[in-house]
């Protein structure tokens, strides 16, 4: 684990590589911009903005070149972007529109995402998704696959448990 090099960067957030290597940093607390960077650091002319409203909660490259990006505002959905390493673009979306609150809100279903905070796509290009209850990730969460067709091929349920301590400074046991 030897320091290759680094760079600054004004409040990077997550991180992903491309399919040509390049760096791509969602950019703030609540981040609306990815930004491009080559393996110097120098920035590269490709950005993404998102749409108003919507926030990235997480995303990555396929191995098609195709931006995948968990909106976590209002839609709930996953943003689809091409031609990211010459001028981005908008390609659709993944998932049904306001997520878990559309249809009957807060029922499970096929598509109702709700804060995407992990997103991967296979070989065989399905996506797996990891949606959670609140903003952050916690208290629970569920992973998902789903067929490149966008047929739910399973879902797991998990529950995340903390234990924290505290010092009681009337005691010193």
């Amino acid at each position: 684990m030897t320091l290759e090099r680094s760079w600054d960067v004004a409040d990077p957030g997550l991180i992903a590589l491309d399919h040509q290597g390049a760096l791509w940093v969602a950019i703030g607390p609540e981040p609306n911009v990815l930004m491009r960077y080559d393996v110097q650091g120098k920035a590269l002319p490709q950005s993404i903005t998102v749409p108003e409203g919507s926030r990235v909660g997480c995303f990555c490259v396929d191995r098609t070149g195709r931006m995948l990006i968990g909106d976590v505002g209002p839609n709930e959905c996953v943003l689809i972007y091409h031609d990211i390493d010459s001028r981005p673009k908008p390609a659709g979306t993944f998932g049904t529109k306001q997520g878990i609150y559309s249809g009957t809100p807060g029922a499970l279903g096929p598509l109702k995402f709700h804060q995407v905070r992990g997103i991967g796509v296979d070989e065989t290009g399905a996506i797996y998704i990891a949606n959670t209850q609140h903003r952050t990730i916690g208290p629970g969460v569920w992973l998902e696959k789903y067929a490149p067709s966008g047929s739910l091929r399973w879902r797991r349920h998990g529950v995340f448990f903390a234990v924290g301590g505290a010092v009681d400074p009337a005691s010193d046991v």
